[in-house]
């Protein structure tokens, strides 16, 4: 008898573990990490102390494959220094017209060498959903990159994490 109950109690927590874990097989959400790097062209227009920037890159990155990023933002320029803080929504679209869509949060600057037109940049951003599989998606990622005013050139690389 005492070897039955020893079977009935290792069903029961097979059957538990299995009814847990199903869920998160048959589609529930995960949590991957964020990877991806963009290059393209920016824009830079300072009215005052108020600058607004535009992006659009096309990259590759985690989930979202062969993917083209646009963005907006406003920072603004302190009377002293050489560093902008900056925010603004931004996001991706994949090659099969999904979006993810991000927020970059306000501690991010942007920062110009000697010469004003070498600028590097960093920051954090939140993922706000999209649309699809991308519906309810959320997390974080940090940004770097470097932009060049003369040109408009710009590069930027992602790392964070994703869930979807």
């Amino acid at each position: 008898m005492g070897k039955f109950r020893i079977l009935a109690a290792f069903v029961a927590v097979a059957t538990a573990v299995a009814v847990v874990s199903v869920p998160a097989l048959a589609g529930g959400a995960k949590i991957v990490p964020f990877k991806a790097s963009f290059s393209g062209t920016a824009t830079t227009k300072l009215t005052g102390s108020r600058v607004d920037v535009t992006a659009r890159a096309a990259g590759t990155g985690t989930l979202v494959g062969k993917s083209k990023l646009s963005g907006a933002g406003v920072g603004t320029k302190p009377a002293d220094g050489n560093c902008v803080p900056f925010s603004g929504p931004g996001k991706i679209v994949t090659s099969t017209k999904l979006t993810l869509k991000f927020v970059v949060q306000p501690a991010s600057s942007g920062c110009a060498g000697e010469d004003q037109n070498q600028v590097t940049f960093s920051g954090s951003a939140k993922f706000l959903g999209g649309t699809g599989k991308f519906k309810l998606a959320r997390g974080s990622f940090t940004f770097s990159g470097y932009y060049d005013r003369g040109t408009g050139a710009f590069t930027a690389k992602f790392t964070g994490s994703l869930k979807v």
